[in-house]
């Protein structure tokens, strides 16, 4: 009998995204690419409830009206008829063959869809770490990374885990389509430090935006580029860090240019009006793709040490690394040694050729299919 597959993110992001949501672009990728039949199963937001990506492609989109989400989501907390519940009928409904219904990135969704839907028929696919406590030895989990998978296996011991990359459109990343520098205000010989992702107090924005101020009152001319929304939080810590994101942007003034959210679509448009692109992180990075798209791009990076991102950047190989611990100043001092560095665009090269060559979409798919076989 024929294998299949249903994809399924939470009900947050629609398929395929049109704001930064790694996960959700990660599954239309890899399952568009994929020779065998896969339906991608996704929250509806105004799009089509169904259609087709490719011959063996197709979405389908869940729609939650605004009564029932109110009446049995928000006041009663009842939903009968939860996203989990649909997910399942969805995926019973068309059930062909061997197929399996492969859960990304939450826990609590694999949970819920485990209660009206074979287990042993389900995968959990897990781009960032979370509580563990629902999960038993038996499932089945991959990850981005080993160090991720190394995490899962730690929490649930006997667990069955393996590791399949991220990645990027290669066609994207070796055709003409870029940003210039112009359209931001930048001229060519300015040096142009690029920061793309959350702006989040693990992300450790506020602290570059804080190296390069310093770097500038000392006699240094360098622009930062943010890529990221300074206003996605309307309130909570997220908010009130957002909101130091933007009095310190003020403070720099012309030396940093807020561009705020660009779709996943979008992105390798952004790398290259960057000399350098800049990872602060101050947590465990799962894997990190902004590194690997800038490196795809032919744009250096200078990254945190932390999780599994140093598993494809290796320092003074294919990227540079921050030194722990992570400060302002430090981070400021790293930027400037990496300028200096006679082989930067020589070891640029050479990182964007090892990504085109082992992180393209195909390859991902390809390997994530020997996965699973691996899994039958």
């Amino acid at each position: 009998m024929e294998k299949s597959l249903i994809f399924t993110v939470p009900p947050i992001h629609s398929v395929p995204p049109s704001h930064a949501a790694a996960v959700e672009w990660w599954v239309y990728n890899v399952a568009s690419r994929l020779s065998i039949p896969t339906e991608i199963v996704c929250i509806r937001k105004g799009e089509l409830k169904q259609e087709n990506v490719t011959s063996h492609c197709s979405i389908f989109r869940i729609g939650m009206g605004r009564v029932y989400k109110r009446i049995f989501q928000k006041w009663t907390r009842l939903d009968p008829y939860s996203y989990a519940w649909r997910l399942a009928r969805r995926a019973r409904g068309i059930r062909f063959g061997d197929q399996k219904l492969i859960i990304h990135n939450s826990i609590h969704l694999y949970s819920a869809a485990a209660r009206y839907y074979p287990e042993k028929d389900m995968i959990l696919h897990m781009h960032n770490m979370q509580d563990t406590a629902r999960l038993t030895s038996s499932v089945k989990i991959i990850t981005p990374s080993n160090f991720l998978a190394n995490w899962y296996r730690e929490k649930i011991p006997g667990a069955n885990v393996k590791v399949v990359p991220n990645g990027i459109d290669i066609d994207l990343y070796t055709g003409c389509e870029r940003w210039s520098r112009g359209q931001l205000g930048l001229s060519e010989t300015d040096t142009v430090i690029l920061y793309a992702g959350r702006l989040s107090p693990e992300k450790g924005p506020l602290e570059l935006m804080q190296a390069i101020h310093r770097l500038n009152q000392s006699g240094s001319q360098l622009k930062l580029v943010i890529i990221g929304d300074p206003q996605a939080n309307n309130s909570g810590p997220r908010a009130e860090y957002q909101k130091k994101i933007r009095e310190m942007a003020q403070t720099m003034n012309t030396s940093c240019i807020l561009v705020g959210s660009v779709a996943p679509a979008e992105m390798h448009k952004v790398y290259a009006i960057g000399d350098l692109t800049v990872v602060p992180s101050r947590f465990e990075e799962p894997f990190c793709m902004v590194a690997l798209e800038s490196m795809a791009s032919g744009t250096p990076v200078l990254v945190s040490p932390r999780g599994g991102i140093s598993e494809f950047v290796i320092d003074g190989r294919t990227g540079f690394m921050l030194r722990e611990p992570l400060s302002a100043a430090s981070i400021g001092e790293d930027i400037l040694a990496t300028l200096k560095r006679g082989d930067l665009q020589a070891i640029a090269q050479y990182s964007r050729e090892e990504v085109l060559s082992g992180y393209g979409w195909q390859t991902i798919a390809d390997k994530y299919r020997v996965v699973l076989q691996e899994w039958q």
